[in-house]
């Protein structure tokens, strides 16, 4: 009898080690293309409606896929390149028009001046003093980081590189056949996956719901909030619109809050209106803070819950910190790695209590 156990585990063990090493070679064959095969299950999930559509009038699957395909380069990546290309050439003439610099300025100024009154009047006597703030010196650190960032990319794409042309010509034909085997990829992942059929139904779901809270909840409620706070800063003259576009949707997105962007403009707004004596200037940045407080809270409140509709929700807490630490890994794509491994976790831990420790609780009890 413990021959015929040694004989099967040690083909099984053998087996399982083979698999082990044979599924990390095939990951590492991957890797390399991780972020397009993401990207494109993404822009397929977002699109995959349009796909329908399209398919149920014309029955033709592969013009339903070019349609598909030319829809999303015209939605998402051509915008994402304009994006790009503005705000490196913003960064540029930055420092040129000087006025985002001069409100910045003014702000400083102002605080600065009350923190030495606090040292004068208040902290003189404890030895101990505020430091001043340097805003202008942390607004130029994080335009060149940001210039430094993005500027080789930008380069590429406008030299149309070939590692660019390479990884577009990956996407669209990663694309081409994700369109229509997307209905098939659950059945295609039970049949890769080891688990229990129902085990992998909710794990595939909650992939599914996570990456529209994300997307959907998330993304498309920050680029709306931060397009109706863009307006009034670019009828004011603002300098750098689309790059503080970009900040807020970022910071929107975290969840940290576009205040710490449209809030700071505001009071030196403010700030540069009292210290010229212009009237208008200083209601103009008391009527920016108070229309992006109460459309912030407007599109927030309205979009926000019809859009996550059917969508994970996780707690504020969790989300700043698994988006931050998704950034901080994995890069910009990390403002969804980070929620999707977060909940997939979760998920799995929820999946364990409920199918081994509940089912060995019971058994105690009834030993008992």
């Amino acid at each position: 009898m413990k021959k015929t156990i040694a004989n099967l585990e040690i083909p099984t063990i053998f087996f399982l080690l083979l698999t082990i090493v044979l599924g990390i070679l095939t990951f590492n064959l991957f890797s390399p293309y991780l972020n397009i095969i993401i990207l494109s299950l993404i822009i397929v999930q977002i699109f995959h409606p349009f796909y329908k559509f399209v398919y149920k009038k014309t029955k033709s699957a592969g013009l339903s896929t070019l349609l598909s395909i030319v829809v999303t380069l015209v939605c998402v990546i051509i915008p994402l390149v304009l994006i790009l290309l503005l705000t490196i050439n913003e960064i540029r003439n930055l420092s040129e028009s000087g006025n985002l610099f001069s409100m910045i300025g003014n702000l400083e100024g102002s605080i600065n001046d009350a923190i030495r009154n606090i040292n004068t009047n208040i902290l003189k006597t404890t030895g101990f003093e505020l430091s001043q703030l340097e805003l202008r010196v942390l607004l130029i650190d994080v335009a060149n980081n940001l210039r430094n960032q993005l500027l080789p990319v930008a380069s590429q794409i406008l030299s149309l590189s070939g590692e660019i042309l390479f990884n577009l010509f990956i996407l669209i034909l990663s694309l081409g056949y994700l369109f229509p085997m997307f209905d098939r990829l659950p059945s295609i992942f039970r049949k890769i996956s080891p688990l229990d059929d129902d085990v992998d139904d909710v794990i595939f779901d909650k992939l599914k719901q996570t990456t529209k809270g994300v997307l959907k909840g998330t993304l498309i409620v920050a680029i709306l909030q931060a397009t109706a706070v863009l307006i009034p800063l670019t009828l004011m003259g603002v300098g750098a619109p689309v790059l503080l576009w970009l900040v807020m949707v970022l910071l929107s997105i975290v969840p940290i809050g576009s205040g710490l962007v449209w809030a700071p403009v505001g009071v030196a707004v403010i700030i540069g209106g009292i210290s010229s004596g212009n009237t208008t200037q200083v209601v103009l940045g008391i009527l920016l803070i108070v229309y992006s407080a109460i459309i912030i809270n407007v599109i927030d409140t309205t979009f926000r819950p019809k859009l996550m509709k059917g969508a994970v929700n996780i707690h504020p807490l969790a989300a700043v910190f698994s988006v931050l630490g998704g950034i901080a890994v994995f890069g910009v794509l990390g403002i969804l790695y980070g929620p999707v491994l977060f909940v997939l976790f979760l998920t799995l831990v929820d999946l364990y209590r409920k199918n081994f420790l509940d089912g060995k609780r019971g058994h105690e009890i009834e030993t008992a």
